[in-house]
């Protein structure tokens, strides 16, 4: 029930409060806000005004309408007046026209009324300057207490109103509180002055704090933008050097993407010797860096000059202006130098060289940049060890190969030394060939495929068809190679497995010697023993033991 009651209640306020601010819209030209709000009040206290005037004056000029209609209508005509002022963007003289308005109510109430001017005088002046303080400007509320000063003066003796006995002091204490309220719309607007200042001020130092920060902001996404293509340059400089395993090849692309990447015009790497004494030139990316290479420039492994010092201490040594270090080694190649960045390259904390990167512009590297050098250079020190390892160890198997077929090649002269093995298998069987028996020759029915070990042949199979059947294809070639290759490791396992079992008998018998000769403690005895025992050995006819102490045979000598 309450809640229906309460309805339409909201409906009337709502509709009320919009027409109110239809009614009091102000011009559409008035932007600031300060005028909007003068504009708004200004055209609601007319309305006001007007509405009070026509309810309350008309009765008493129907009472009595032969005096002064002019004057009873001038309120009216004043507020209407105002309030269409207030609707343009005139809102001063509106402002200034409403306030005449409710002086010239009290006035007319004097003249048409009788009312007492002191009364008058002491109630509405004091409204309308209070009013006029949030409408107007001082000079304007200072102008309406003169007029209305003067109106008591001059216009209501003129209309017959006498004048009070106090009238002097009532003129006072309204130039008093026209004047006060001056110097209070004075001070307050000194203070919104002061305020607005403060504010501007304010207002200022937050733009010049966004400014800084804007600044700072872009400086650093600048900086992050930088530093995001150094490590996206450092990336790729590190892939493409992870992706050569030469070593010549890793330190000329190393050099040569450095300098395109990092816009330096002279990128070095320096190796140190295997004594350990002296750092290398081995790559550079400048016209006189390769020079240099070719002139085989040497820096000694110590704590002198800027890359030496990198190499001895283990650490960057950055140097932004050349002129100004002593150590800087002046080469006439490099001339153009104006910074320079030495970085260790480390693995394992084991230098391995000096990449050094030199620009023709002063203060080209900043401090914070060489944490991302150094970790490039020490991925390319990671693949110039990886590489330099592989070479390493291309080498060793090269070698080991080449021992490999060295040995394979005495052993299998020793094995072929006494007897060669030579089998025929036909599809009567496997019968073994005579020593004088040849291969037939190869034809296209007949192919010869070498049984290779490492290199060394150890032997040949010859493969033949017959008559009515289809010569050798290529991919039947290359089958049989593979075979002939598979039949060569088999081979060759089966050596290794026979010179195994002869060394595991040979130290058999060496054992059961030792166990036999530990049996006997006489020492002709133990000769007897030991030569019953080698005479046994294969291949042997005759063993015979001598005992001459060699002291002995020098002194017979």
């Amino acid at each position: 029930m309450s809640t229906n009651a309460t309805r339409p209640r909201n409906k009337l306020l709502t509709l009320l409060i919009g027409t109110t601010l239809w009614l009091t819209e102000p011009h559409p030209e008035l932007t600031r806000p300060v005028d909007r709000q003068k504009a708004r009040l200004t055209a609601a206290f007319a309305l006001m005004l007007l509405a009070f005037y026509l309810a309350d004056g008309l009765p008493a000029f129907q009472k009595n309408p032969a005096r002064l209609p002019l004057l009873a209508i001038l309120p009216v005509m004043i507020s209407a007046s105002a309030y269409f002022l207030a609707r343009t963007r005139a809102v001063a003289p509106g402002g200034f026209l409403l306030l005449a308005g409710i002086s010239a109510a009290g006035y007319w109430r004097v003249v048409a009324e009788g009312n007492n001017l002191l009364l008058s005088l002491l109630f509405y002046v004091p409204i309308t300057l209070t009013i006029g303080s949030a409408l107007l400007p001082g000079w304007a509320v200072l102008l309406l207490t003169g007029l209305n000063m003067a109106t008591v003066l001059f216009i209501l003796p003129a209309l017959g109103s006498a004048a009070p006995p106090n009238l002097g002091s009532a003129l006072g204490l309204v130039a008093l509180f026209g004047l006060v309220v001056i110097l209070l719309e004075f001070f307050r607007k000194n203070i919104e002055a002061q305020r607005l200042l403060e504010i501007r001020q304010a207002n200022l130092e937050l733009q010049e704090i966004r400014q800084n920060l804007e600044l700072r902001v872009e400086e650093r996404t600048r900086e992050i933008n930088r530093r995001s293509a150094q490590m996206e340059a450092s990336t790729q400089v590190v892939r493409s050097a992870a992706a050569v395993h030469d070593l010549r090849e890793l330190l000329e692309t190393v050099v040569t993407q450095i300098t395109e990447r990092f816009g330096v015009y002279h990128v070095g790497i320096f190796l140190l010797d295997t004594a350990g004494k002296s750092l290398f030139l081995q790559a550079a990316s400048s016209p006189g860096g390769r020079q240099l290479v070719k002139n085989g420039l040497r820096i000694e492994f110590s704590r002198q000059g800027i890359i030496g010092n990198a190499a001895y201490l283990k650490r960057p040594r950055l140097v932004q202006d050349v002129s100004t270090d002593p150590a800087f080694l002046q080469i006439p190649e490099t001339s153009a130098t104006r910074s320079e960045l030495a970085l260790p390259l480390l693995i394992r904390n084991r230098i391995l060289g000096v990449l050094d990167l030199q620009s023709d512009k002063a203060d080209a590297f900043k401090i914070e940049d060489v944490y991302t050098f150094q970790t490039m250079a020490d991925q390319i020190a990671l693949a110039l060890d990886n590489t330099q390892l592989a070479e390493a160890s291309q080498v060793a198997l090269q070698q080991l190969e080449a021992l490999n077929r060295a040995t394979a090649g005495d052993a299998w002269k020793a094995r072929l030394q006494d007897k060669t093995h030579r089998y025929l298998y036909t599809p009567l069987g496997l019968s073994p060939l005579g020593e004088k028996s040849s291969a037939p020759e190869e034809s296209e029915k007949t192919i010869h495929v070498p049984l290779n070990l490492r290199g060394t042949s150890i032997g040949t199979l010859a493969l033949k068809r017959g008559s009515s059947d289809p010569v050798w294809t290529a991919a039947e070639r290359e089958m049989a190679e593979q075979v002939a290759s598979q039949a060569a490791l088999a081979i060759e396992n089966a050596r290794l497995l026979e010179d195994s079992l002869r060394r595991a008998q040979r130290e058999q018998l060496v054992n059961e010697f030792s166990t036999r000769f530990s049996r006997s403690l006489d020492l002709d005895t133990l000769l007897q023993n030991a030569v019953r025992e080698l005479q046994r050995l294969p291949q042997v006819s005759t063993a015979e033991i001598f005992l001459n102490p060699e002291k002995d045979t020098d002194q017979a000598q």
